[in-house]
């Protein structure tokens, strides 16, 4: 945990911003955020098991198919910059994943 504050906060004093992969990067000072909560990711299992017991074919490994996105603005603001917000975002990656 303290490294990650140290991370956050040796790039936030660079001008840096950070794209942290969980809610709490995000509210610890990343600048945008791309995870799966374990809803997301509780739903994806779900379907992996009914596919099994179905009999359909499934991936060995596979990627989170459900993903929520996240901007702190207040950091994104503080480092001059400007991002659409994070419904914005979430649309696009949904988009280019398809």
């Amino acid at each position: 945990a303290n490294t990650v504050q140290s991370v956050l906060l040796l790039t936030y004093r660079a001008g840096l911003p950070v794209i942290g992969y969980s809610a709490a990067y995000l509210r610890a000072g990343a600048a945008v955020a791309v995870y799966s909560s374990p809803e997301q990711l509780a739903r994806q299992a779900l379907e992996s098991i009914v596919a099994i017991m179905e009999n359909r074919p499934t991936p060995a490994t596979q990627w989170p198919r459900y993903f929520s996105v996240g901007v702190n603005s207040t950091v994104v603001r503080s480092l001059g910059m400007s991002l659409p917000d994070a419904e914005v975002l979430e649309k696009r990656l949904a988009t280019m994943k398809e």
